[in-house]
């Protein structure tokens, strides 16, 4: 199961929250989408521990919680990183997620 994590903190949560609805909007049948890094326990939050400037502390609290919800991959999507055109939602939704399944990868980068 794929989900999309998006890193945050507290200051940033409208922007992060604006990114979410440009994924809803521009990404049909979008993985389940989660917030990394907020200290509310808002909808998608999945809330840490320790000191919210160690952000990879921080995310690596949020893809174990994902894992916990039975998540074995992620989109990591930084806050200010929202979809800008229309997303090609099969092969997000499917070949991606099959491709790194296939070759056991631990990250598939999206860069050029």
């Amino acid at each position: 199961m794929t989900g999309i994590l998006i890193s945050t903190f507290d200051r940033q949560e409208a922007l992060a929250r604006w990114t979410a609805a440009r994924i809803r909007l521009l990404w049909p049948g979008h993985p389940p989408v989660f917030f990394s890094g907020l200290t509310t326990r808002g909808e998608g939050s999945l809330g840490f521990e320790g000191d919210s400037g160690d952000w990879m502390n921080v995310n690596l609290q949020s893809v174990r919680r994902l894992i916990e919800r039975g998540f074995r991959r992620a989109y990591l999507i930084l806050d200010d990183h929202p979809p800008v055109g229309a997303c090609h939602a099969r092969y997000l939704n499917d070949r991606l997620p099959e491709l790194s399944a296939n070759l056991g990868a631990a990250y598939i980068g999206l860069l050029g």
